[in-house]
């Protein structure tokens, strides 16, 4: 389908938001980061922000403070159903695990209640941090220019995501140790302790790849600034 005039400053922003984006902003956030909300670790991608900021934005500190206040919660109001589901899911998963497990959920419910609240308060903070990120502004650009710029981005940002998918796939062992340890009960010492080891692994390759990833949208950003004004 051929894009008409008529939409062309919208697809110019589509361009722009979308394509920049999700290959320079939204790369590392998309390969699911440990850790977090349930797979929810603040504003993916940040669809055309700068990479960096989108990173200090994210709601994945937060959240993980919440959780910690949860598990204090739990300790605190619920310590013999705590207590009894660590000595029951010591094992591994079984009857007995499953029912202690439930006991605790029940006991616990108000702590989680809470805990929802404050991811809520999590992810509002991330997305008005975010709002304020340096972003591209395709508006009224010529279309031509900013697929080109667009396609400059990625050629710069592709070894870096490389370097970055190659440096997870490292973490292989971490990962599936993250599996293990929390499949009986997220919320003990060893899950914890084993995500942090994860978290630990994969920052040491996210950490450059944010780097580069910023320094190409800094360029992407430039180049489509420099774009002449589109032609009726």
């Amino acid at each position: 389908m051929r894009i008409n005039e008529r939409t062309g400053n919208r697809w110019l922003v589509l361009v722009a938001a979308v394509a920049v984006g999700l290959t320079l902003a939204g790369a590392a956030f998309a390969e699911r980061r440990p850790g977090g909300d349930g797979g929810q670790r603040g504003p993916r991608g940040g669809r055309g922000i700068d990479p960096a900021c989108a990173s200090e934005c994210g709601a994945r500190e937060c959240i993980r403070t919440v959780q910690q206040e949860l598990r204090s919660c739990l300790a605190s109001t619920c310590p013999a159903e705590h207590e009894a589901a660590e000595a029951a899911c010591a094992g591994g998963r079984s009857d007995a695990c499953k029912a202690a497990r439930e006991a605790l959920r029940s006991c616990g419910e108000p702590c989680r209640e809470e805990l929802q609240g404050g991811r809520q308060a999590c992810r509002e903070e991330a997305a008005a941090c975010s709002a304020s990120c340096p972003r591209i502004d395709a508006e009224g650009k010529d279309r031509a220019c900013v697929r080109d710029c667009v396609g400059d981005g990625r050629e710069c940002v592709a070894p870096a995501h490389e370097e970055l998918k190659e440096g997870r796939a490292g973490c292989a062992d971490l990962r599936d140790a993250v599996r293990e340890a929390c499949s009986a009960d997220r919320d003990s010492d060893a899950c914890t302790s084993a995500r942090a080891d994860l978290e630990s692994c994969v920052g040491a390759c996210h950490d450059p790849f944010l780097a580069a990833a910023s320094e190409c949208f800094s360029g992407t950003q430039a180049c489509v600034a420099a774009c002449p004004a589109a032609t009726e």
